[in-house]
């Protein structure tokens, strides 16, 4: 009698456990529903549901819902800029400088060089005539003779040029025109004041007829 009651009761205790598990399966249903549902988004079809599905809707596959984003969508979507702290968003585009006309600079005039007077040097009159020398400057301002030297001055306003002329025959005589200039020489008009070359031979060659 005991052995009867034993092998009965096994059965039974194993039947109460399984309609435990069972109640408290449906009972967590909801809540593993509310948990996994918005990240599987899998349909959890009810009892009342299932039941009032048309056989042709039961049949139909159902398609999983897919939350993953698409390239297409993640291009599409605008960009979230903060504009909270008022500050505009910088534009990276790269704006090209107007390229300039290549435009010549005019070339600079050249500064006028100040005027110099020509002058003449009476180095250039050795070995010319006594007949030449006239006929470039004019009549001497002053003529002596020294001995066989017959001598051509020729005052400026600051210096004085002499010509020597060799004379040919007897002391005294006047140079013939023929005679050649045989030296020369150039001395400041006012004693102790310095003589300037340049100014000398610019004055002399204002001489010139």
């Amino acid at each position: 009698m005991l052995l009867i009651n034993a092998g009965f009761r096994i059965p039974f205790c194993l039947s109460l456990t399984s309609l435990f598990a069972l109640i408290l399966l449906t009972a967590c249903q909801p809540l593993i529903q509310a948990q996994t549902g918005a990240q599987t988004k899998i349909p959890v079809m009810s009892p009342s549901e299932d039941k009032a599905a048309t056989p042709a809707e039961q049949n139909q596959p159902i398609a999983p819902v897919s939350t993953a984003l698409t390239v297409e969508d993640i291009a599409a979507a605008p960009l979230h800029t903060d504009t909270s702290s008022g500050e505009q968003p910088v534009n990276k585009t790269v704006t090209r400088e107007p390229e300039k006309p290549n435009v010549e600079a005019p070339t600079p005039l050249e500064t006028e060089k100040p005027y110099v007077k020509p002058t003449f040097n009476p180095a250039d009159l050795v070995g010319r005539s006594h007949s030449y020398v006239g006929a470039q400057f004019g009549k001497a301002d002053f003529n002596r003779t020294e001995g066989v030297i017959h001598v051509l001055q020729y005052r400026q306003a600051d210096c004085v040029i002499d010509l020597f002329i060799k004379i040919v025959g007897t002391a005294g005589a006047r140079s013939p025109g023929d005679a050649k200039i045989l030296s020369w020489a150039m001395r400041e008009r006012t004693i102790k004041k310095p003589l300037n070359q340049t100014l000398c031979q610019q004055q002399f060659y204002e001489r010139k007829l």
